[in-house]
């Protein structure tokens, strides 16, 4: 099946499931768990599976801003990042979190992450820890799950330019975390 026909089952699917067939609901999140789930893994690692169930409640909550605009996996990833943002926030002692400042590895420290750090995997992931979660967001969603930039302003609620100049600070201080180990590319369209 094409690309433009996915996304256009995927909206089907979910129009349907809005609507209360369980069973497009069923196919959507078997077609999407593994991108929500990697979503978490790196930013609440012991909370990926209420988290994950979370997002996909939440979906049908916000159904009616998922207007076609865009792709149904930029959509549920905003999603996604609404349920982190909203579990931090709930967390923390001062709700007024700023996600552009604070890291994961300042909100949270997982087991598994330290680990993992024996392969550059795990290097990759703890420097991306150390970085804002804005930043952190939008290099997996770009680099990881391979959202275009549009789809990524999509995702994050903020315009492509925003999402550009992210990528660009976010490239180079991933870069200066990993001493310029592992050089990024330039960013995709």
């Amino acid at each position: 099946m094409s690309d433009a026909a996915v996304l256009g089952d995927d909206a089907a699917l979910f129009a349907d499931w809005s609507k209360g067939d369980q069973s497009a609901g069923q196919k959507l999140v078997t077609r999407h768990i593994d991108r929500v789930t990697r979503f978490f893994m790196t930013k609440a690692a012991g909370e990926v599976e209420e988290l994950t169930q979370r997002t996909f409640l939440r979906l049908l909550e916000v159904k009616d801003r998922y207007a076609n605009t865009g792709t149904f996996r930029a959509f549920t990833l905003g999603v996604a990042r609404m349920v982190l943002l909203e579990f931090y926030r709930s967390r923390a002692r001062d709700a007024r979190v700023d996600f552009g400042v604070s890291s994961i590895a300042r909100l949270t420290t997982t087991p598994s992450v330290k680990i993992a750090k024996k392969d550059e995997r795990a290097m990759v992931v703890a420097a991306m820890q150390q970085l804002s979660v804005d930043h952190q967001i939008v290099l997996e969603l770009h680099y990881w799950e391979g959202l275009s930039v549009a789809e990524v302003a999509q995702a994050t609620e903020v315009s492509p330019g925003t999402v550009k100049s992210r990528l660009h600070r976010a490239r180079a201080a991933l870069e200066a975390a990993l001493g310029g180990r592992f050089p990024m590319e330039s960013t995709r369209r």
